[in-house]
């Protein structure tokens, strides 16, 4: 079982929060040559301070994770779910009027919407919980599987890479 105040979420926050030396490296490289430290400076702070969005947040887990982004910093965070049997919005139902928060209801499978997204918001990072679960639907009928937790998630990094998302941290 996951412990949520374990090193292990608190490391997985970090990740997805701090430009890694690549991206502070590719930002100054974006400036040009003449472009004083001050500019290059801002851009690594933009970063910072841009928005992560997490997608399957309406599960149990993506949704206490978002509860502890939320807590632990002053980042707004945009939640990306479909809203199937696995998510609901009760589990973000202790979060009303939070004004770091935004709820998207979609499929990362939607290349199109996410890709707007993206555009619109200019996350950080994007955080990957959603997926279909149970084993036992997994059995029953395999094709929604391989449509959200493989075609899917290839439909989200595709679209992270076109948009140069700088950090995609995917639980599996």
């Amino acid at each position: 079982p996951l412990a949520y105040g374990s090193a292990d979420l608190w490391i997985l926050i970090g990740m997805a929060f701090a430009p890694t030396r690549r991206v502070e490296t590719g930002i100054a490289a974006m400036t040009s040559k003449d472009a004083s430290q001050e500019a290059t400076r801002k851009a690594i702070e933009t970063l910072r301070q841009a928005p992560i969005l997490v997608t399957g947040a309406a599960g149990f887990i993506g949704s206490n994770f978002v509860r502890r982004v939320l807590g632990s910093s002053a980042r707004r965070v945009v939640v990306l779910d479909n809203l199937t049997y696995a998510g609901s919005l009760e589990n973000l139902q202790d979060l009303p009027g939070e004004p770091r928060l935004r709820f998207v209801r979609g499929d990362i499978g939607d290349g199109s919407a996410v890709a707007a997204l993206l555009a619109a918001e200019v996350p950080a990072a994007v955080v990957n919980f959603a997926a279909e679960t149970h084993v036992d639907r997994s059995i029953a009928g395999p094709q929604d599987f391989v449509v959200t937790n493989v075609v899917g998630t290839q439909a989200l990094l595709d679209a992270c890479r076109r948009h140069g998302t700088p950090r995609v941290v995917h639980i599996g």
